[in-house]
């Protein structure tokens, strides 16, 4: 914003008039061509914000189960194994890592912190991370997809309130995991608002993040995200800092069912081992 003083003598009186010119200037933004190819936008917060920056790493994983011996590249990327994941957990517990949700990632004083996430919400998470998660006191994040609730492979009903009365968290994930950017505009927004009236519904309590399937999204999803009333949404874009200017296209660290104890270390710590 720019204020301009204008002076002028009317019979001796000096008048002050200040005037004040407002830029604002919105870049063009282009949708990704691929889910590995992230674009930056500009951030979506409140006027009179204050910006903070965490280094609390967010990790998002799917399955929790040994990987079938005939599994094709993306189910070895998908499925971390039950005692890579116990391994996993254990290094983050010794090393006095505690486990915060996500609408506590910009309330945290320094410390040790970190965030678990699971997308898709599959029976394994029930079946496999739980118990290793109860071991330790950790809780975690799922997010939803809606109408896959109940399905084989999927977690139910019954099994979501196993996981919330173990005070876990969930999100939504849409209705059918779409491609967001393939939607028209009316289509997602059914997406993204249904699935979060549903999952508040069903589970009484505040469904306030999102999560973009395949990571896919660019202005406008945010602000239909915005605008359903989710506080902020996770992408797949790597990184361990997050800024709370950026709430709506939260970073996060993916684990993969080829990292090992080192990779992982080196990926939530940033350091080489």
């Amino acid at each position: 914003m720019l204020g301009l003083v204008f002076v002028l003598s009317l019979g001796g009186a000096v008048v002050y008039f200040l005037y004040f010119l407002h830029f604002s200037a919105r870049p063009a933004v282009s949708p990704p061509s691929s889910s590995t190819r992230q674009p930056s936008f500009s951030p979506v917060v409140s006027s009179g914000s204050q910006a903070l920056t965490k280094d609390i790493p967010i990790l998002m994983y799917h399955h929790i189960k040994v990987k079938p011996s005939n599994a094709n590249q993306i189910e070895s990327g998908l499925d971390v194994s039950p005692l890579n994941f116990e391994e996993q957990m254990a290094y983050l517990s010794t090393n006095g890592y505690t486990t915060i949700g996500l609408d506590e990632l910009f309330k945290k004083p320094k410390g040790k912190y970190f965030v678990i996430t699971f997308d898709d919400g599959y029976k394994d998470v029930l079946e496999n991370a739980k118990p290793i998660l109860d071991r330790f006191g950790f809780r975690a994040t799922v997010f939803l997809i809606v109408d896959y609730i109940g399905k084989t492979g999927y977690l139910d009903w019954s099994d979501i309130e196993i996981l919330k009365r173990a005070g876990w968290s969930f999100g939504s994930h849409t209705l059918t995991h779409p491609d967001l950017l393939s939607l028209k505009k009316s289509e997602a927004e059914r997406q993204i608002k249904q699935s979060k009236e549903a999952l508040e519904s069903k589970l009484q309590e505040p469904i306030n993040f999102f999560s973009y399937p395949a990571g896919k999204f660019n202005q406008e999803i945010i602000e239909i995200v915005q605008s359903a009333g989710y506080k902020g949404a996770v992408t797949t874009k790597f990184g361990r800092e997050n800024n709370s200017r950026d709430i709506y296209q939260l970073k996060r660290v993916r684990v993969s069912g080829s990292d090992t104890l080192k990779s992982f270390i080196v990926k939530i710590s940033g350091r080489a081992l």
